[in-house]
């Protein structure tokens, strides 16, 4: 009898997981589209108060920095922000979720040529009011 339970126990907690880690997936997909759309409620709502945004250049970003850059001055302009399919959810419990994986971002500057970026990012992401949020970011430029 204590076995069943155990195993019920094990099998609901790895159902709330799978559950949050799509939750997070979710999230990170809305967020490619705030980006591109430059929609600034969603970036708002997506990105925590406390936001470390750090680019691959190791010029860091606050959650203001971030939004005025992609929605209020728009320069970039960003066409795609697409994860690679190996893209991992690591679920820390079930508030806190750390992403690892390789992005390709396009964009194009102000008076600039179109870019294609290919990146691995770091990312932590908190469940608090309102959903899952971006709390950190760290990226490296690939060769």
């Amino acid at each position: 009898m204590r076995l069943a339970t155990f195993a019920l126990l094990l099998a609901a907690a790895a159902g709330r997981a799978a559950a949050s880690e799509q939750e997070v997936r979710a999230a990170m997909a809305d967020f490619s589209k705030a980006m591109v759309s430059a929609d600034k409620a969603a970036l708002e709502r997506l990105l925590d108060d406390k936001l470390v945004y750090s680019h691959s250049n190791a010029k860091l970003e606050s959650k203001a920095d971030v939004i005025r850059v992609i929605a209020v001055e728009k320069n970039p302009v960003y066409q795609a922000l697409e994860y690679a399919p190996d893209t991992q959810v690591l679920m820390h419990g079930p508030g806190t979720a750390v992403v690892r994986g390789n992005v390709t971002v396009k964009n194009t500057p102000k008076g600039g040529a179109p870019t294609t970026l290919q990146l691995n990012v770091l990312q932590v992401w908190v469940k608090g009011k309102g959903g899952w949020k971006r709390a950190a970011r760290q990226s490296t430029r690939l060769p």
